[in-house]
């Protein structure tokens, strides 16, 4: 059953008085609408004039970074067109996320990492392992003529606490091997991470990849220069033209200090960043570079360029 035309027009006047709510853009039915209720706010001008045209008529050019097509399809000049996209730039495309009451999760250590002499201590966090014993008391009270249900339940327990002590000395054996190889991480950042696999830990504590896989995952640990999950000291290897060896992690932390320097007006494409790489030492293809550069959550040159 469709709606009357009387039905359609009150919904149109509620969405009208919804549009007027604060934050200006709550209520849009589009992007470009979120967009323009907000540039209706601003003090009239050219840049405002053309910025709705932009904001009407080309977003998809603007996501693009496609400055000709922007020129061409608005008939403006580039210092016009930059005028408008940073007015439209100052805009918020989600208003309401202000009030959003969500929070980042927070993230307790298993391990903490300290600085002793020329090496790394790595001992575990009493926050999130604590001295976990079966009660004195409890058993003091529980001898041989005690029902057998009693006897049981003390030996369960006991075997219960012995396990996450094992548990718990593992994870340090496997922290503190890991901090071992990784050392100069700790001393010179993500630049100087070294290749490390699960396999490698596993041969020196001799346990299977299966084991150092399951104690590692999802856990954390805070060292003076941050806090780290410790997956992320796992990385593959990569020969450089010296027959030496770096890892992806390094190689990734690269290719993002050579964007960040990069001139915003002439973005290096990924073949120049593989250039650059293979100066330093480090030879990979450009689709190698692409595909570091995706993993890094960074866009192409052509999306990276600003008028």
């Amino acid at each position: 059953m469709g709606r009357s035309p009387a039905d359609t027009e009150t919904l149109e006047v509620a969405l009208k008085v919804l549009q007027r709510f604060d934050p200006t853009g709550v209520g849009a039915r589009s992007l470009s609408e979120c967009l323009l209720l907000q540039l209706a706010e601003r003090p009239a001008s050219p840049e405002r004039t053309l910025a709705e045209r932009l904001v009407r008529d080309a977003l998809e050019l603007l996501a693009k970074r496609d400055y000709a097509g922007l020129r061409k399809t608005l008939g403006c000049s580039e210092a016009e067109l930059k005028a408008a996209i940073a007015l439209v730039e100052s805009l918020d495309p989600k208003p309401g996320r202000r009030f959003s009451t969500e929070t980042a999760p927070t993230v307790i250590p298993d391990l903490i990492v300290t600085p002793e002499g020329d090496r790394f201590r790595v001992d575990l966090n009493p926050a999130a392992y604590p001295r976990v014993v079966v009660s004195p008391l409890y058993q003091a009270s529980i001898g041989r003529k005690s029902p057998e249900a009693w006897r049981t339940r003390l030996a369960e327990a006991k075997q219960f606490v012995k396990q996450l002590h094992q548990r718990a000395f593992t994870l340090l054996r496997v922290g503190q091997t890991i901090v071992d190889h990784q050392a100069d991480f700790f001393r010179y950042g993500e630049r100087a991470l070294q290749p490390l696999t699960l396999k490698t830990v596993a041969e020196a504590l001799t346990l299977h990849e299966s084991t150092i896989s399951r104690v590692v995952a999802g856990k954390y640990l805070l060292a003076p220069n941050g806090l780290f999950e410790l997956k992320t000291f796992f990385s593959a290897a990569l020969a450089t033209d010296d027959g030496d060896a770096t890892s992806v992690a390094a190689i990734k932390s690269r290719i993002r200090a050579l964007i960040a320097a990069e001139d915003p007006h002439r973005p290096l494409s990924d073949t120049a960043i593989a250039d650059r790489l293979a100066a330093e030492g480090i030879v990979i293809a450009r689709r190698t570079v692409a595909k570091y550069r995706d993993s890094l959550s960074i866009p192409p040159a052509k999306l990276r360029k600003r008028l």
